[in-house]
Order: C-alpha cells, then structure tokens, then sequence
C-alpha cells in the first residue's frame, strides 16, 4: 500500500465530530473507517474526561489514539 498523503487526522469530539444527541453521522463515520483502511492514522481529541471518549471511540471499530482531559490522557 503508499503511503496516504494524509498520515495522521485528529478530531475533536464535542461539537465537531458528535452531533447535538452526542452521535457520529452516518457520513462521517464511514469517511473516518475510510481513512483508516487507506492507513491513516485517527486520533480523537476533547477536554472532557478518557471515560466519555473511550465509548466514542469503540464506536469506530478500530484501536486508535485518544487524547482527552484537556491533553492531561494519551493512550
């Protein structure tokens, strides 16, 4: 596989990725898969705590990075 020319795409959760009844859209939770599959590496962002993000990011189906707690968590 090339290397995408996008490598790394990180996201924030809270108002950007999540709509107004905390989901990802159809759309964009197939464009994310996408990019993942092309090699891209996601990394979902927010300041509020690991615990809300972590369920979000199951959502995805694939291991990926989290950075949450204003920056405080990265796993």
């Amino acid at each position: 596989m090339a290397t995408p020319a996008i490598r790394l795409l990180a996201v924030d959760i809270d108002g950007t990725l999540l709509n107004p009844e905390f989901l990802i859209a159809d759309p964009d939770l197939g464009a994310l898969r996408r990019a993942r599959e092309m090699g891209v590496e996601i990394i979902l962002v927010t300041g509020r705590r690991h615990s809300f993000a972590l369920p979000i990011a199951k959502i995805l189906g694939f291991d990926l990075w989290l950075i949450s707690s204003n920056g405080a968590v990265t796993r």
